[in-house]
Order: structure tokens, then C-alpha cells, then sequence
């Protein structure tokens, strides 16, 4: 089914993946111990990131730069060795390559700013990012509809979301919620194993003023 300007490609909003889980539990130590600096505020999303695999290893805010090259991507020198090890022997090839991995900080009861993850020149085209909630909750991510907003499901399981449709967080809960995110370059795969929950976008529509809420 084709894409239209009122509707992104008919795919999922949120999808829980039938791929290996990791066992996170020795992850959040080594990124408590990242130090400060490896962190930057991010104006648009309202959250804090930490670029791990970028171009030429680029850090900070200079490691979201995004050519579409992907054999210019590198481990930044403080990457935790357990993330490094399960997206090259589990996501990667699972994803057909390699893509750009940055960390998303979320502080207790912080709330993410309503964005689009996406250029508005691909809007309509399979925008799809891999998501894996290090610690919190799936279900403080939401997604903006012309009736009001959706919230995820809840899942411990890797997870793909579409970037291209308007989403926020409200990280209602006590704790930090870190999560590890890998996107463009990729955009996504023909076909999935599913295990769990899905949100098909095809049963919602956008809301009146999507077109707004693109980077500036």
C-alpha cells in the first residue's frame, strides 16, 4: 500500500522484536561512570544523549552528524564494552549492518518534548528505529494522534518505533530511564519476527499540526 501525505508508510508504531534480549544487568554500572561531558542536551527532544557508534567517532553533539555512510561509523573510546559486544554480535547483523547507537537519558518525571525523528524531505518512507529500554518503562514513550496520544505497550524486548511519527515521553515513574537507540543510517527491514505487543499505524492518524513539529 502506498504512503500519502496524511499517513507515513502503513507499518507499525511500535512493535516488541522477537530477537535476543541482553542481560542489561551489568550495563548501567559502566554508563553511570561515562563521565559528564560524554553527555549533551538535546533542545529539540528535550533529553539528554550520548553518541556511542558514530562517525569517525565523533563525540558529543558531533557525533549526530549523519552522512548516510555507514563504513564512516566508530566506536566512540568510551563505549561500554557489554553494548559494544551485543550490537555487533546481535543487532547488526540482525539489522543487515551497521548504524549510528547513541544512549537517550530521561530523568525521573522528565518529559520529553513532542518531535519527529526524521527529515521532513523522507517523511512518508520507512523511517524505523531499534529501541532497548536499559532501565525504566516502554510505556512512558507515547505517540501523538489526531485523537489524543497512545502510549506504548510494556515490554522488556528490543522494540522498533516509527521515528517518523510524533512522539513524546513523560517518564512518570521514580527512575532515570536510559535506553539505548540506533537509527539513521538505518531505516528500517522488509520483514520482522514479532514477539509481543504491536501498535499498527494504520488505526491511527496524525494529528492536525504534525506538520509543525519537525526540527527547525
Amino acid at each position: 500500500m502506498k504512503s500519502s501525505a496524511a499517513n507515513p508508510t502503513p507499518d507499525f508504531l511500535f512493535a516488541a522484536l522477537d530477537l535476543e534480549r541482553p542481560s542489561s544487568q551489568g550495563w548501567i554500572d559502566p554508563i553511570r561512570a561515562l563521565p559528564g561531558e560524554a553527555w549533551w542536551r538535546c533542545p529539540y527532544r528535550g533529553c539528554d544523549l550520548l553518541p556511542l557508534f558514530t562517525e569517525n567517532g565523533g563525540k558529543g553533539r558531533n557525533g549526530t552528524a549523519n552522512t548516510g555512510k555507514p563504513w564512516l561509523l566508530n566506536w566512540v573510546d568510551w563505549t561500554p564494552e557489554p553494548i559494544r559486544r551485543y550490537c555487533e554480535d546481535v543487532v547488526f547483523p540482525w539489522a543487515g549492518g551497521p548504524a549510528r547507537v547513541n544512549l537517550i537519558r530521561t530523568l525521573a518525571g522528565a518529559q520529553h518534548a513532542v518531535h519527529i525523528d526524521c527529515y521532513r524531505s523522507v517523511f512518508g518512507t520507512r523511517q524505523h528505529k531499534f529501541r532497548y529500554v536499559i532501565q525504566g518503562r516502554t510505556d512512558t514513550l507515547y505517540f501523538v494522534t489526531r485523537t489524543g496520544h497512545v502510549s506504548a505497550p510494556q515490554t522488556d524486548l528490543p522494540f522498533i518505533m516509527d521515528g517518523s511519527w510524533p512522539h513524546g515521553m513523560n517518564n512518570f515513574t521514580r527512575q532515570e530511564k536510559i535506553t539505548l537507540a540506533i537509527g539513521a543510517p538505518w531505516t528500517g527491514k522488509e520483514r520482522y519476527d514479532f514477539k509481543g505487543p504491536i501498535l499498527i499505524n494504520q488505526n491511527f492518524e496524525l494529528p492536525e499540526n504534525y506538520d509543525e513539529l519537525f526540527e527547525q
